[in-house]
């Protein structure tokens, strides 16, 4: 099939998902999900598509191709199965994270959520691929056959946690441990299906992926670990780029390098903005205008500046080459972006333990972590 070699991972129970539920409660700003706490709420999910290939070990593929429905939020119920994808017999699936980050939570709570469209999961192996600055703190020893992820192992059915189906479910620092709190970062999964697992007849052949989600992760940009990305962190960013400092997790575009690109990803893609907004409400208008002016900092060269306060460019002043900057980027009363990336937070805790009722009066609540 392919160089994976993972051998089969220990067991252990899983605490009850209403333990979960009330450590979490803790934590501000998490999204309910089928009673799954998803901290980086709609930004918890997988974005992008690397790579879909459902005759990776030779198929058959199945029948309908559309490996899109896995993107986005969980939103399964007991009574309508959502659009999913068929992995294919052997097939095989990259997904990017690209607003919101797994890391390890410094718990032996899980952190990576992955979704069976109905029933017990299919047997499949599963990657992670790290950010330049983990691959840099681990090494490549986990990358067993040079693709970029660090295969972790072979995961099968056992492993349940959702209110109305099953999920595997992956614990970071069980898989890494001894590494500090929100010190490890992965911004993809690769999911292969097992081909000697499972029936190779059917239009749906292979594992039937439904979600793949980040229970608990960090925003991409996110520097001071405070769970939402702001001009604290722009200001942090501003700071490194100024002194050249390179350390790699100030490396948001994977380039080895810490500079303005770096930059246009936090603006453009973290913060789904302008260059411009000084409030960081999404859009660039007069009000930006009325608050950098408000501070009196333009064109003082002895006055430090931040973004909020007109530096725009990261040289630490507010002048005409920050005015400039952001009228090219296009961005002045264009309206916003995109909505930011904030998660929301659950409007009514009742609903949270409505949902999880199921799971404490019948569930058999069980996950399968490894090495």
């Amino acid at each position: 099939m392919n160089s994976l070699s993972c051998s089969g991972l220990s067991r252990r129970p899983l605490h009850v998902l209403l333990a979960l539920f009330l450590q979490s409660s803790a934590v501000l700003g998490q999204t309910y999900f089928n009673g799954v706490p998803f901290f980086g709420g709609d930004a918890s999910f997988a974005d992008e598509i690397i790579s879909f290939d459902p005759l990776f070990s030779g198929g058959p593929a199945p029948f309908r191709i559309s490996p899109e429905d896995v993107l986005g939020r969980l939103d399964r119920t007991p009574f309508l199965f959502t659009a999913y994808q068929a992995l294919g017999h052997g097939g095989a699936i990259e997904l990017g994270f690209n607003d919101y980050y797994l890391t390890n939570d410094g718990t032996d709570a899980v952190e990576l959520y992955i979704g069976e469209v109905q029933g017990s999961p299919e047997a499949v192996y599963i990657s992670l691929r790290p950010t330049a600055a983990t691959r840099s703190q681990l090494g490549d020893e986990f990358d067993l056959n040079g693709d970029t992820y660090f295969e972790v192992g072979r995961y099968a059915g056992e492993s349940y946690l959702d209110v109305y189906g099953y999920a595997i479910v992956l614990d970071v620092d069980d898989l890494f441990p001894g590494y500090a709190n929100q010190s490890l970062f992965f911004d993809a999964v690769q999911i292969i299906d097992d081909p000697q697992q499972g029936s190779s007849a059917g239009d749906t052949v292979g594992m039937d992926l439904e979600s793949v989600g980040v229970i608990y992760g960090q925003f991409r940009g996110d520097f001071n670990k405070d769970q939402k990305v702001t001009v604290a962190d722009v200001t942090l960013l501003a700071a490194a780029i100024r002194r050249a400092n390179h350390r790699l997790q100030y490396d948001l575009d994977n380039d080895g390098l810490v500079n303005g690109s770096d930059m246009d990803v936090m603006i453009h893609s973290s913060l789904q903005t302008y260059y411009g907004d000084a409030n960081l409400d999404g859009e660039f208008n007069s009000q930006d205008f009325v608050v950098v002016f408000a501070a009196g900092k333009y064109e003082n060269p002895t006055a430090s500046a931040r973004w909020d306060t007109g530096d725009w460019n990261s040289d630490g002043v507010f002048s005409t080459t920050d005015l400039v900057l952001a009228f090219q980027d296009g961005g002045y009363e264009a309206g916003p972006r995109r909505a930011a990336i904030v998660p929301e937070p659950i409007t009514n805790p009742l609903f949270a333990i409505l949902a999880l009722l199921p799971l404490v009066l019948f569930g058999n609540v069980r996950r399968k972590v490894g090495r």
